[in-house]
């Protein structure tokens, strides 16, 4: 499974609406030929509620290629500046001097992932996009969205926010009752044909998250979650904790995904039923990344690993720790925008997963 949901990013996803305007700057200006007001989240509203409502959504069609413009409006901007003439500030000084290093997308979006990283990706894997698709339309490693204490209005200053990824995904029964597969240890393969229907993507599904999702396998536990999340103007805005793991295991191989500063912002749609566009925004240290390709199956013997070792230390365009740059810092991270759609799921648990594979391991 090449890479599989591997290196992941998304579509056209900026939306001008969910940006703050700069009061100084003109209505009218272009955003392709200035960056203020810099992409951002919505901020918090001041509305107080004790929401008691829970929705679910399995989050899909992750698409990696970022070509032309396209990495330009995915993502949010990370370091508060508005970087690319020569003149422009930066929050630090690329490893092997990246001429574009710090080159900012429109409003300032931070996204060297996709502007440099993933075109070398697809040269190597051209397959990588439909992998992925294919494999998260199976149920297999899709990232599954819980929102709890929500007072299931436009706007709720505070919900907590849950973060798993998924080992199996399958319909609800006809009758409208759930499902009671045996799903087989680690999860299903999807190579015998001997498994239960994968999810139909019709608002019915039920997934079944990993168990390394929660500290020792507790269900009360989630690894990943903000209990001070919120929705603002339909959009929810939560913070993950950093370099906490988001696993996509397959079958033989994944990736582990280890951001700092990262958010998740997820546009729900007017009738509940849908997300219309998510992002996932951070700080992926250039160790990480290294270590998170091997996973992949791109090995320290592969020309490839050398190749993109090089290209990393010119991308990297930001500190993997907010607010340590400075004049003359070196860069150790790259940003990184990734996008997904997603549609209303049921939970159903936690089921045993595969362990994160790595078939590099004994190379030297």
């Amino acid at each position: 499974m090449a890479l599989v949901v591997a290196l992941l990013s998304g579509c056209n996803v900026y939306d001008a609406s969910l940006v703050p305007r700069d009061a100084g700057m003109d209505a009218g200006a272009d955003a392709s030929t200035s960056c203020p007001p810099l992409a951002a989240p919505p901020t918090r509203p001041s509305r107080l509620d004790d929401g008691t409502d829970e929705a679910v959504f399995a989050l899909r069609h992750i698409t990696l290629n970022q070509d032309g413009d396209r990495w330009r409006t995915i993502g949010y901007d990370l370091d508060g500046l508005c970087s690319g003439p020569a003149e422009a500030p930066v929050e630090c000084t690329p490893m092997s001097g990246g001429a574009n290093a710090s080159l900012d997308g429109d409003h300032g979006i931070d996204n060297a992932f996709g502007r440099a990283i993933t075109p070398l990706l697809l040269a190597a894997y051209p397959t990588l996009e439909m992998e992925a698709q294919m494999y998260q339309d199976y149920g297999l490693g899709t990232l599954i969205l819980r929102i709890r204490n929500w007072n299931g209005e436009a706007n709720d200053s505070r919900v907590h926010a849950i973060l798993t990824q998924s080992t199996y995904g399958t319909p609800g029964t006809a009758d409208g009752g759930v499902p009671m597969p045996e799903i087989p240890d680690g999860g299903a393969t999807y190579e015998d044909g001997g498994v239960p229907p994968f999810p139909a993507w019709e608002g019915d599904d039920y997934f079944w998250a990993r168990d390394d999702s929660f500290f020792d396998g507790d269900p009360a536990r989630p690894i990943t979650s903000d209990d001070n999340a919120y929705i603002a103007d339909r959009t929810l805005v939560m913070h993950l904790p950093d370099g906490r793991e988001i696993l996509f295991a397959g079958d033989t191989r994944g990736i582990n995904l280890r951001l700092t500063d990262a958010r998740l912002t997820a546009q729900l749609s007017t009738d509940g039923v849908a997300i219309t566009r998510a992002q996932l925004v951070g700080r992926w240290a250039l160790n990480d990344v290294l270590d998170a390709v091997q996973h992949a199956g791109v090995c320290t013997d592969n020309p490839l690993y050398t190749t993109l070792g090089n290209l990393l230390r010119t991308a990297v365009d930001v500190r993997s720790i907010a607010g340590s740059g400075g004049p003359g810092v070196e860069c150790d991270a790259v940003s990184v925008g990734l996008a997904f759609d997603g549609i209303r799921a049921h939970y159903a648990g936690i089921a045993t997963a595969y362990p994160l594979p790595n078939p590099c391991a004994g190379t030297p």
